[in-house]
């Protein structure tokens, strides 16, 4: 039996109004239906009653409009469960949306992918999907499949497929195992969809899908303290593309490991004094951070007379762009839909250059090659290497839960020791030499750790 539920999101749309939206709930699996009823303010919402409070000035509108949309739903069961028997929640969905979804796998992976409210997961699914359609293309000319045609073989087919895609980084090279992972636990989701939706049985599922979405876990890379240094100091011409970007990841990795899309909209107003306080945009959390004196050095080279309090920090955004007025996180999630679409356009492009800037910086400096995100590695190494317990460096990074930090500390662990082997062995590794002495050791019983500091006397 379904369950219906009323909700409030606490996310502004871009009117600045907070929508209304009617939960679909059975066997612990739900979907939300966008509703016509938005408010001006949270707390006109009763969250208990499910209902608009009166201090909403159109409150009695609001619930009638509610509870006969209720009642429609309801009846669409009914209709449904006296034509074909018990239907799932999808079903009761598009018959009250007044919708039928497209029946085939690539209209309808698209249809999923433009309900996505968040543009980095619609960027994400566009990948995937775009190879999915890659797959499906027969003499230049693109052949959807049905559902049904989803099968053991089809997804056998696929994983040769994507093993043969060239890297768009380093064409050299291909697509990694874990990448083809990711790229099969977007079509498990579009599947999962589409079971949802009534398109086709769980029973139908290919049986070796799930095999192909496990991902294996890798070493984390966390430049150590020489590095850090070498490229602190790499001769670089002040204002250029290097230059800039040492001093972004600099800054962010002694900012606790900020991530990218974070420190490319940093404001000088985030800084008060000592502080440095901002909202992530991945986590929805404040943070409030001491500006340690090597922050300062880098926020010196970049201050000037003219320098107003809602510029950019650093030269990657427009401040006159259409998308600067949006200062704070909060009149970022007021945004229009085309003007949040510019900025995450801008950043994407910005995000870019960086990790052309990485890769470059890397080699003039003399280090290993490292991307902008190892920053947070090489933070977490260092809060490591200081004795930091893993609770305090959760809070630091903005971890979800305590298990997400300890599996992030066990891969850097791995890391360490492996770099260890690296002085031992050369560059290259000597690698069967290098493995009978890691077995041989944990043959002894100790753990990484223990490893990592006997190979790194």
């Amino acid at each position: 039996m379904i369950t219906y539920h009323y909700e409030l999101k606490p996310t502004p749309n871009g009117q600045g109004r907070f929508p209304i939206y009617l939960r679909l709930t059975e066997n612990r699996k739900h979907t939300l239906i966008k509703t016509s009823v938005a408010l001006a303010k949270v707390k006109d919402w009763n969250k208990d009653a499910e209902q608009v409070r009166k201090s909403e000035p159109f409150a009695e509108v609001w619930n009638n409009a509610l509870a006969q949309y209720l009642e429609r739903a309801k009846a669409i069961e009914r209709k449904l469960t006296d034509e074909d028997g018990t239907p799932t929640i999808g079903q009761v969905a598009n018959k009250l949306k007044d919708k039928e979804h497209k029946a085939t796998l690539l209209a309808f992976a698209k249809e999923c992918m433009q309900a996505k409210d968040n543009l980095g997961t619609q960027d994400r699914w566009g990948q995937s999907i775009n190879k999915l359609q890659a797959y499906l293309t027969k003499g230049g000319r693109v052949v959807d499949i049905a559902f049904k045609e989803v099968t053991p073989a089809f997804v056998d087919g696929y994983e040769d497929f994507l093993q043969r895609w060239q890297n768009s980084r380093d064409r050299s090279r291909g697509l990694s195992a874990n990448t083809i992972a990711k790229e099969f636990k977007t079509l498990r989701a579009i599947l999962n969809k589409a079971v949802e939706a009534g398109l086709m049985q769980e029973r139908n599922m290919p049986a070796n899908l799930k095999a192909k979405v496990k991902e294996t876990p890798t070493a984390i890379v966390g430049l150590e303290d020489w590095e850090l240094q070498k490229i602190a100091q790499a001769d670089l011409q002040t204002g250029s593309h290097l230059w800039n970007a040492r001093n972004l990841y600099l800054f962010a990795m002694y900012a606790q490991g900020m991530r990218l899309g974070d420190a490319l909209q940093l404001r000088w107003q985030n800084i008060e004094g000592d502080r440095l306080r901002y909202q992530m945009d991945k986590v929805d959390k404040p943070t409030d951070i001491k500006v340690l004196p090597v922050m300062q050095e880098i926020l010196d080279l970049y201050r000037t007379e003219a320098t107003a309090p809602t510029d950019y920090i650093f030269p990657y955004l427009n401040n006159t762009a259409i998308y600067a007025p949006f200062a704070t996180y909060e009149e970022r999630q007021t945004m229009p839909a085309e003007v949040a679409k510019k900025l995450h356009c801008a950043k994407k492009a910005r995000e870019h250059k960086i990790d052309i800037a990485i890769k470059e910086l890397a080699e003039v400096a003399g280090v290993r090659r490292f991307t902008f995100h190892s920053g947070r590695h090489s933070f977490a190494m260092k809060a490591i290497d200081k004795g930091v317990d893993a609770y305090t460096t959760m809070k630091m990074l903005n971890h979800s839960s305590l298990a997400v930090t300890e599996r992030y500390l066990n891969r850097l662990n791995t890391e360490k020791e492996d770099t260890a082997l690296q002085k031992i062995f050369g560059e290259q590794g000597k690698l069967e030499q290098a493995t009978k002495l890691v077995e041989a050791l944990k043959g002894l019983g100790l753990d990484k750790e223990t490893i990592a500091g006997l190979l790194d006397r």
